[in-house]
């Protein structure tokens, strides 16, 4: 693996941020947060035929900042939504001149479900409360109270919406008939704090919970949506802090980020698993070296190219390392600051 990345593409210098891609490029979107309270939340493109980097073409298309802590995107017909979580508001820009088309406002969105043309669900952190927004219209339509707090991510499954909820006190998943925007089920989870959820091929739905800060170990449990029950569950070591779970192209294969906050490379990296293991992973398929730590993660849809994203402590620009399936390391290259989410356009 050391040898794989020392002989990849190194990084070359970033064009001036006053630029922007071609409209037609193949893009790689690159959600960078910022540091918190500094403002300097930025939206970086890849342009894969090219090799080329833009650092901030929001600022570029726009002559503004973007605002603070940019926490999720979501892409949408031509439009992309920003969640800019501490400006509260969502800004939505054009997904090829990333000029601004609109904004709404929202507290603290997190993340973004569209459900339908005309109707999204949007996360408000520290909230019990969802938004209920019009994606077309570009504004709010109304607040669906909540038992818990944090709505974390949320996935389509048929005519239901589930929701996670990133409190330490709740141990379900909520589903939403969203035709009436109003829980109709949940599922009992053998952990608490539920926060993201990946689909398999076969149908089963992996859901990643815990919040080792307020006491609530990490779990991993396979869910069968239909019959509302809970197929397998994992539970990680005590210190061990999964986040950012995704999967292969093939849809065989879990990928998730572990972080060791103490510097240490112990249960720090990328790590993967298939769907059919017995057990958790113990050692990462892409390591951390100590004091470095991933933010960010996705895999592209055509090539099954993994993109990792090192924030560097959130105080100066991140890097992304493109890995092959196999985990060797071809093209590395700085973005903004704090690199946390990838969409593929």
């Amino acid at each position: 693996m050391l040898f794989g990345f020392a002989a990849c593409k190194k990084d070359k210098p970033d064009g001036p941020d006053n630029t922007l891609p071609p409209a037609y490029a193949e893009k790689v979107l690159i959600a960078c947060e910022g540091s918190l309270g500094n403002g300097n939340a930025a939206l970086s493109v890849y342009d894969i035929a090219a090799d080329s980097v833009y650092t901030d073409v929001f600022n570029a298309a726009n002559q503004q900042s973007l605002g603070d802590v940019l926490q999720s995107m979501l892409l949408a017909g031509p439009d992309c939504f920003l969640m800019v979580n501490n400006s509260d508001r969502i800004t939505v820009v054009d997904s090829g001149s990333f000029r601004i088309k609109g904004s709404i406002a929202v507290p603290k969105p997190r993340y973004m479900l569209q459900v339908s043309q005309n109707k999204a669900y949007v996360g408000e952190l520290f909230q019990s409360k969802l938004a209920v927004i019009d994606p077309s219209s570009r504004r709010l339509i109304k607040e669906m109270p909540l038992q818990y707090r944090n709505v974390e991510q949320m996935m389509l499954w048929n005519n239901l919406a589930l929701i996670a909820n990133w409190d330490e006190n709740c141990r379900q998943v909520y589903l939403l008939d969203t035709a009436t925007d109003l829980p109709v089920d949940s599922i009992a989870l053998p952990g608490y704090a539920p926060s993201a959820f990946v689909q398999d091929k076969e149908g089963h739905v992996w859901v990643l919970a815990g919040n080792v800060f307020k006491g609530k170990p990490a779990t991993l449990s396979c869910l069968d949506i239909g019959s509302r029950s809970v197929l397998r569950s994992f539970t990680f070591p005590a210190k061990a802090d999964p986040i950012k779970i995704c999967r292969n192209n093939g849809g065989d294969t879990l990928l998730f980020i572990e972080v060791n906050y103490d510097g240490g490379t112990d249960r720090n990296g990328v790590f993967k698993m298939g769907i059919n293991q017995s057990t958790l992973p113990e050692t990462p398929f892409i390591g951390c070296v100590a004091n470095q730590y991933f933010w960010a993660l996705g895999v592209h849809p055509q090539t099954g190219e993994l993109y990792v994203g090192d924030p560097k402590g959130f105080v100066q620009k991140s890097s992304v390392t493109i890995y092959s399936e196999a985990g060797v390391a071809r093209r590395q290259f700085s973005c903004g600051i704090g690199v946390s989410s990838f969409c593929f356009k």
